[in-house]
């Protein structure tokens, strides 16, 4: 499941952005 990485990793962005706000 190569696409559960890419897709982990946005979320990852995602989370990072929503706790700096």
């Amino acid at each position: 499941m190569p696409q559960t990485k890419p897709i982990v990793s946005i979320e990852n962005v995602v989370a990072s952005a929503s706790v700096d706000q």
